[in-house]
């Protein structure tokens, strides 16, 4: 990975009530370095061709924390 950026945002108490509540959201990028790259087209000019060359990934996720009971906590 030649560059990786990850950002996320976290609100406590996002519902009227629910004061023990977690909501989340997240996104991450990340680019694939030149040798990985190179190794990929390496593999498809000699053994399989359409294999798949990577260049980056990009991410989002979500996560919400529920208190159930003072006790349990379901994410």
């Amino acid at each position: 990975v030649d560059l990786g950026v990850n950002a996320g945002v976290m609100l406590k108490a996002p519902f009227k009530g629910r004061d023990n509540d977690i909501a989340g959201l997240a996104v991450g990028y990340a680019k694939i370095g030149s040798h990985a790259r190179g190794l990929d087209d390496d593999t498809a000019a000699l053994t399989t061709p359409g294999y798949p060359v990577r260049s980056s990934e990009t991410i989002i996720e979500t996560t919400c924390q529920y208190q159930v009971t003072p006790w349990w906590q379901l994410q």
